[in-house]
């Protein structure tokens, strides 16, 4: 995609490990803040939410991480916002092999 001439275009990756009492709220918190980074500082509403409840970042079997990266190889997206790394892998170095 030419960032040049292109619209910015985001993806927004939120997982929360455990399903518990608590996981919507730290979900909607995530996504929350990600979505207003889009909107205030990208000036963008093209925006597409990935999310995996009930996942641990100790593995990349994930299914919106698994449709979220074919959708990024495919260049859909500009920009990838997480609230922090260990959200899209527990070891980094695994996510980048």
């Amino acid at each position: 995609m030419d960032n040049k001439t292109s619209e910015v275009s985001v993806a927004i990756y939120v997982r929360v490990a455990n399903i518990n009492f608590k996981t919507y709220d730290v979900a909607s918190f995530q996504l929350s803040r990600l979505v207003d980074y889009a909107k205030d500082i990208l000036h963008t509403d093209k925006i597409e939410i990935y999310q995996d409840l009930g996942y641990t970042g100790s593995s990349l079997e994930r299914p919106s991480f698994q449709k979220m990266m074919d959708d990024i190889i495919s260049d859909n997206y500009t920009h990838l916002l997480v609230i922090s790394p260990d959200r899209i892998a527990r070891n980094v170095v695994d996510f980048f092999e």
